[in-house]
């Protein structure tokens, strides 16, 4: 069956090859559609709150800090937390802007995750070196993708993070 005009036309142009990069992104990015019912943290689990925070104000970061502890009790109009020491920590819910639970932290998904994006940023790194050179080959991108995987798996796993779940509220 022969190509169709317009497959041919984007085939050859490099257009093709961003689309199929936008779609593996998407792909990988997108997140299963919640129950539109808000969800309440359960007592003893571990969790983080962003507040507001005006006096400390950054172009690249998103106005506020994190207080990460265990959830000790939750009233209707607030949140309390041990974050370390003796006494509680009281968070107002109004003042929260962001609510996430604890999932632990993973050997394998931090790996995992690491692996991802040093296979992507290898790739794309020697993708555009070759193509400033006049000739991209696919087995060069192809082992700096694979390089890129391995060196992230390896620092994925020797240093896991804690992955968190956002909170609907």
């Amino acid at each position: 069956m022969p190509i169709p005009y317009f497959m041919r036309d984007i085939v050859r142009h490099r257009i093709f090859k961003f689309i199929l990069i936008a779609l593996a992104a998407s792909f990988g990015l997108a997140r299963p559609v919640a129950a539109q019912r808000a969800e309440e943290p359960s007592v003893g689990s571990r969790i983080r709150v962003g507040l507001p925070d005006t006096l400390r104000v950054s172009p690249f970061v998103r106005g506020g800090q994190w207080i990460a502890g265990t959830l000790v009790r939750a009233t209707p109009d607030s949140l309390v937390l041990h974050v370390g020491g003796a006494n509680p920590f009281f968070v107002a819910r109004r003042d929260v802007t962001t609510l996430a639970v604890s999932e632990g932290s993973s050997r394998v998904r931090s790996a995992a995750d690491h692996a991802f994006f040093g296979a992507v940023l290898f790739g794309i790194a020697t993708y555009l070196v070759d193509d400033a050179e006049g000739g991209v080959q696919g087995r060069r991108v192809a082992i700096a993708a694979g390089s890129g995987a391995a060196v992230g798996a390896v620092l994925g796993a020797l240093s896991p993070f804690e992955h968190w779940r956002k909170v609907r509220r």
